[in-house]
């Protein structure tokens, strides 16, 4: 019978596993969809109302890119950081109460080194988003290159240009390679940085609990549990970090974004016309 009991219990868990997946599957990334959706189509109308002199500024490439990258990028920002901020959000603090419970001191310097954490996220997200608009920029270049070229390929071999054109092309993909691997040094840095964190803050805990352990406050199975809880709220330090890193590509994208749809309209109806 108990075991019945146990199984049922389990069973029940599962259930409302599998029901909160599917739902925050829809919330999250339905939600995002549904954005990606709407900011395309206000793009698009924007868009058909802009003079030549606009597409003169701003070549196919780049809105190749704000229609595409820059798209996906506040996409998963949407989606995936929305759920990664309420999953750590959630866990981090359900986790962080039990550590509380058991000792606030420990609990508090388990903390001091998280805070430093988001100190240095902070700085680096910043430096992100700016590595990852000249990523943008880079990319828009090189797909504005591309695309001129394969227009004009006739007129290329006409006047034997392909050399001069090869050498420019590997000029624009050594700029695409070299802001690319910048944004990326950045993103190593900032996951490398969590990973030192937490180690340090296994090291505060081993240390102050072995103390705890032998001042007779905690036992040897106390603090394993206390380690336990503790390696829960990785995920969430990690998490956290992640949607630094996402935040910083969603606000530079959404920055090139808004200069698109904040670019004035030069022709403009009379007021009094109306559609019929």
């Amino acid at each position: 019978m108990k075991q019945r009991v146990i199984s049922a219990f389990f069973g029940i868990i599962i259930l409302a596993l599998v029901i909160g997946r599917f739902l925050w599957r829809i919330s999250f990334f339905g939600s995002a969809k549904l954005v990606e959706t709407d900011i395309r189509a206000k793009m698009f109308d924007h868009c058909k109302d802009l003079s030549q002199s606009f597409y003169q500024r701003n070549k196919v490439g780049n809105m190749m890119s704000l229609f595409t990258n820059d798209i996906e990028t506040i996409n998963e920002c949407f989606g995936d950081g929305l759920l990664m901020l309420c999953d750590a959000l959630l866990l981090g603090g359900l986790t962080i109460y039990k550590m509380a419970r058991m000792n606030p001191i420990l609990t508090l310097l388990s903390m001091i080194p998280m805070a430093l954490l988001l100190i240095i996220g902070t700085v680096v997200g910043k430096y992100m988003m700016r590595k990852w608009e000249e990523r943008q920029e880079a990319f828009s270049a090189l797909s504005d290159f591309a695309q001129e070229n394969f227009s004009g390929i006739a007129v290329i071999k006409a006047f034997v240009k392909e050399g001069k054109e090869l050498w420019a092309f590997k000029k624009l993909n050594k700029n695409n390679e070299k802001v690319n691997i910048e944004f990326t040094k950045s993103s190593v840095l900032l996951h490398n940085s969590v990973t030192f964190f937490v180690e340090s803050v296994i090291c505060v805990i081993l240390g102050y609990g072995g103390y705890l352990v032998y001042t007779d406050v905690f036992n040897a199975g106390q603090l394993i549990e206390f380690i336990s809880y503790f390696t829960t709220i990785v995920w969430p330090v990690m998490a956290v970090s992640s949607l630094i890193e996402m935040s910083s590509r969603g606000k530079a994208s959404l920055k090139r974004i808004s200069e698109l749809l904040d670019a004035p309209i030069d022709v403009k109806d009379d007021n009094g016309i109306y559609e019929i």
